[in-house]
């Protein structure tokens, strides 16, 4: 759930985090691209957060959002390190990098990109 959509609906904010942590899925939303999907994984002794954005359509996509919303995750944040990579463009901008929630922005995404966190 995003967070912003949320007060829309008249849901409280605490107990969609308390779902989302129940689920015991990372939560994180994509927009951009209909075709682009993602997947959050924590690595085993909790140190870093990765995020696998694929698109699969047959063209890039430009100007694709990620939200993570790191306070849904079993994941002990200790710096404010947020890295993208990918073998097509490593062109983004960080939109928020707070200790919870992280936004950005990728120019282009031609196939696969990760996010990592730490």
């Amino acid at each position: 759930f995003e967070k912003e959509n949320v007060m829309k609906y008249g849901y409280s904010i605490e107990l969609i985090d308390k779902i989302n942590k129940i689920t015991g899925g990372p939560q994180i939303a994509l927009s951009g691209g209909d075709f682009v999907l993602g997947n959050a994984m924590v690595k085993q002794d909790r140190s870093k957060l990765f995020v696998h954005i694929v698109n699969y359509y047959e063209k890039p996509v430009k100007n694709v959002n990620l939200k993570i919303y790191v306070d849904a995750l079993d994941f002990k944040r200790k710096t404010s390190s947020v890295l993208y990579s990918s073998p097509d463009n490593n062109d983004y901008e960080i939109l928020k990098n707070e200790k919870d929630f992280i936004e950005i922005n990728i120019d282009n995404l031609d196939t696969y990109g990760v996010v990592e966190i730490y």
